[in-house]
């Protein structure tokens, strides 16, 4: 973590039976806080969930829906590395209206690359494998999530003309956004 904070709600389970899986969650006092919940492949191994007060992680680039950049839902889901679960469906419950899922790889905060948005129950659902994905199981070791309320706009590129100036001289900026 970068930031320290607290832990609201923690839930961990060990399997050892290579013909079962592993469900686990955490949160969802009555609705009113983020849940998470981890479902593997079947396999052994230990898996945990957490939901934190605040932000565990550096400032994100993209709304979270509370009241400062450090509020809003973020959420741990931890697999050992010693597991041999090759898939785990990750479903984080936001009620801020998170619709995005972002993960902390310890730089940067990074969209997950297969999630889906189901606007009824207001759950992001992310599926992580051992290849393919972003994150992979391999980095769930202790990794953070957040609820985004979209994507953080990402700059595709800037250019500045005239190049070369003299000093007080004015200078036209251009900025090319996606989301």
């Amino acid at each position: 973590t970068v930031q320290q904070t607290n832990v609201e709600d923690i839930e961990v389970v060990t399997n050892e039976d290579p013909g079962e899986q592993v469900v686990v969650s955490a949160g969802g006092d009555e609705g009113l806080t983020p849940t998470v919940q981890a479902e593997t492949s079947v396999g052994t191994g230990t898996v945990s969930v957490a939901v934190y007060e605040s932000n565990p992680g550096d400032i994100p680039s993209f709304a979270t829906g509370g009241e400062t950049p450090d509020a809003g839902t973020f959420v741990d889901v931890y697999v050992s590395p010693t597991s041999t679960f090759t898939s785990t469906t990750i479903v984080i419950c936001d009620p801020n209206g998170g619709e995005v899922a972002y993960w902390w790889d310890g730089l940067a905060w990074s969209p997950a690359s297969h999630q889906a948005y189901d606007a009824q129950s207001g759950c992001i659902t992310v599926t992580v494998a051992s290849e393919g994905t972003s994150p992979s199981i391999a980095d769930l070791s202790g990794t953070i999530f957040a609820a985004a309320l979209g994507y953080a706009p990402v700059i595709q590129s800037v250019s500045i003309s005239p190049a070369v100036l003299p000093v007080g001289a004015p200078v036209t900026a251009s900025v090319l956004f996606s989301d």
